[in-house]
């Protein structure tokens, strides 16, 4: 409860943040923002890249395998690292007072 601002991946933590009303950005990777986060709530940045189903939850022993289809989720570029950096920058200047 002591943050401002929630920064992080799909995880436990934008869901302590959601409960505590605490603004944030959640950073997608495999998983689709709206079977694993609050799309109309956080500040939501994932890769303009195509990506399928991962079954990370249910898939048992071979769910590493499921997301090494997804590997391009996460290779941002530097430009890509600058502009997640600068909706951050924005948005922690709209919702943080």
């Amino acid at each position: 409860d002591a943050a401002d601002y929630f920064i992080g991946c799909d995880s436990v933590g934008q869901h302590m943040a959601r409960a505590l009303n605490k603004p944030g950005t959640v950073i997608l990777g495999s998983t689709f923002a709206i079977n694993t986060t609050y799309p109309n709530y956080f500040n939501i940045i994932e890769r303009d890249t195509p990506k399928v189903y991962s079954p990370i939850r249910i898939s048992g022993l071979e769910g590493h395998l499921a997301d090494r289809i997804n590997e391009s989720t996460v290779e941002f570029t530097d430009e890509e690292i600058n502009k997640m950096y600068e909706s951050i920058v924005k948005d922690i200047e709209k919702k943080v007072k």
